[in-house]
């Protein structure tokens, strides 16, 4: 991996100049769907590589689109028969949203005296699908702000991209209640199983001029991109098939409204849930029993490593967010999502390897605005 980072200019939000990392003696550098990014470099304590590579600085590698920014920095004085070792690492960009909190910039301000005191009003998003509403959130804290303009980040773009239709997508108002924003994201990007994709300036971006953030769903790729067992994909492979999970009618309780669902089979096969809709009073809908359901299915899981030698290729054949298809033993077949792809060098060369996921999910439940 040629590593490289951004020089800074007068909006250092804006990544446009780069230069060469050089020094580095171990990097893992690992993409991710949902969750942050991370990336990690060990060089010698006499490459001063502490000082190239300040706390802050942006840094990504040229067969990746991804940026990342250092936030920490050690010195690993415990290195068996070797030089003292720089760690320095960091995460990709979206962790600079724990610095912003939801509603933060829609606050009324009273002014009393010398002194000045705020009422918050009340986050809001209107009737969309989560995704939608993803998008304006960040938006709408970072970088097309209410009432602060130097809360804003220019070089920076947030965009949706629904790259496979979503079916059945939970589409209602919402009321985000004050947390950072970086939370806020997390709980309704696991509504409807979206991921975040940071992509440094590039042709492609809607602004080639921008850091464009793409709140994204993957392509789908299972009939296309299959790992298997017949082709030796596939390595310490487990097996667990159960139906004790499995719900096929919801029944939403509230304190006064009841609402339960007809439409599954009928007879031995029909398997009712609970649902506990107490926050839902006068808003009972079949959005939160449909919501329930997804979380209770049969158990047919394959829990499976990819192997390094693997016939597909990362960033050639799939990407991080793409939906796959496993064929194991025994006839044993299961669609997942690739949620992590970590890179490693050393002294030995380069290596890299998937993680896959079970694709789809149960979300945490945000209460919609009554």
């Amino acid at each position: 991996m040629d590593f490289f980072k951004f020089i800074p200019g007068a909006d250092p939000s804006y990544l446009t100049d780069g230069e060469a990392i050089n020094g580095i003696k171990k990097a893992m550098w690992a993409e991710r769907y949902r969750d942050l990014g991370e990336f990690e470099f060990r060089a010698p304590e006499s490459s001063l590589l502490n000082l190239n590579l300040p706390v802050g600085t942006i840094v990504s590698h040229v067969a990746s689109q991804e940026p990342m920014m250092v936030t920490r920095i050690e010195l690993d004085d415990e290195v068996k028969d070797s030089e003292n070792e720089w760690v320095i690492a960091g995460n990709s960009l979206e962790s600079y949203f724990k610095h912003r909190v939801i509603g933060d910039d829609i606050e009324s301000t009273i002014f009393l005296g010398e002194r000045s005191y705020s009422t918050m009003d009340v986050y809001t998003l209107a009737f969309d699908t989560s995704w939608a509403q993803t998008v304006q959130m960040i938006k709408d804290h970072l970088t097309d702000t209410f009432n602060i303009p130097d809360d804003e980040v220019a070089g920076w773009d947030i965009i949706s991209n629904e790259q496979h239709t979503v079916t059945s997508p939970i589409t209602e108002a919402r009321t985000i209640r004050p947390q950072t924003l970086y939370s806020a994201v997390q709980e309704l990007l696991a509504i409807d199983d979206f991921g975040i994709k940071v992509v440094r300036p590039n042709a492609g971006n809607v602004d080639p001029t921008k850091t464009e953030f793409r709140i994204h769903n993957g392509l789908d790729l299972r009939n296309s991109v299959i790992f298997s067992h017949a082709f030796g994909d596939l390595e310490k492979t487990r097996y667990f098939w159960s139906e004790e999970a499995l719900k096929t009618e919801y029944y939403c309780v509230s304190t006064y409204y009841r609402l339960r669902s007809d439409d599954g089979p009928a007879g031995f096969p029909r398997r009712v849930v609970l649902v506990d809709c107490t926050d839902m009073d006068g808003h009972l809908d079949d959005i939160r029993g449909q919501q329930a359901l997804r979380a209770w299915n049969a158990a047919d899981i394959i829990t499976t490593n990819i192997s390094r030698t693997t016939q597909h290729k990362y960033r050639t054949d799939y990407n991080v967010g793409d939906i796959v298809s496993v064929r194991a033993n025994y006839g044993a077949e299961a669609v997942k999502r690739v949620i992590e792809y970590v890179e490693f060098q050393d002294e030995n060369g380069e290596s890299g390897y998937p993680t896959l996921s079970i694709e789809g999910g149960f979300a945490p439940y945000i209460a919609p605005r009554n």
